[in-house]
């Protein structure tokens, strides 16, 4: 009979014996230096790292308001803060714009610069709402049923949507108005209660392009241009 297989003993990251005594910051710095700095705070010793690449912090934006939704447009390099009266404007480098007054409720929005609208809703409203850039509301279209996730396809030019029990592609109707034709309504396959949270559009050109939808603890995976689940 064979011996069993012996793993390598891993080293534990913090150990009893010093878990409690260490803590890391992790700093950017734009030169090509790896920095250390220690220092001692309540018999507590402090390591920080200085890097120089990494998720780092870049501005904070101050909002009197409670904030349901921010966009950041990246043909006008602005990021945009939506409350319960209007959407704020404010620079990249947190500097603010303009505001505007919003006729009609929603929380969430999405920015189609290709077709110079906006897309809008509220996670408990079956309809999408069809908004100008300025916010000014130009329409609806009602949606098969609550909408919880929205994303556009720009290799397509179609909006892709996720709601309970079933995902959506929408083509854009070339008119004044700005209209959305729905174009699909996969429901086969989905659990009917199921609520597509999130949504990711594969990096891929062409009929291999497939669209990722998260639901609690499913993964559901569509063929964009055949308009079916795989």
């Amino acid at each position: 009979m064979a011996a069993p297989l012996q793993l390598p003993r891993l080293r534990d990251p913090f150990p009893p014996d010093e878990s409690v005594h260490f803590s890391k910051r992790i700093r950017y710095s734009p030169d090509h230096k790896f920095q250390k700095q220690s220092t001692s705070f309540a018999a507590l010793d402090e390591e920080e790292e200085v890097l120089r690449h990494g998720v780092k912090p870049f501005i904070k934006l101050q909002h009197p308001h409670t904030v349901y939704h921010a966009d950041y447009n990246k043909h006008t390099e602005e990021y945009l803060l939506l409350d319960t009266t209007s959407v704020h404007f404010w620079t990249k480098t947190g500097q603010y714009v303009k505001s505007c007054k919003i006729n009609t409720f929603f929380t969430n929005f999405i920015s189609i610069p290709p077709n110079e609208c906006l897309i809008a809703w509220s996670e408990d409203v079956e309809a999408l709402k069809i908004l100008s850039p300025s916010f000014e509301f130009l329409g609806t279209v009602e949606s098969p049923s609550t909408v919880k996730s929205v994303i556009y396809n720009d290799s397509t030019d179609e909006l892709l949507t996720g709601g309970t029990g079933n995902f959506t592609v929408w083509s854009f109707r070339k008119l004044k108005d700005q209209k959305l034709v729905r174009k699909s309504v996969i429901v086969k396959g989905i659990h009917p209660e199921d609520q597509l949270q999130q949504l990711m559009v594969e990096d891929v050109i062409g009929p291999a392009q497939r669209c990722f939808a998260v639901s609690s603890k499913r993964v559901y995976i569509f063929d964009i241009y055949g308009g079916q689940m795989l």
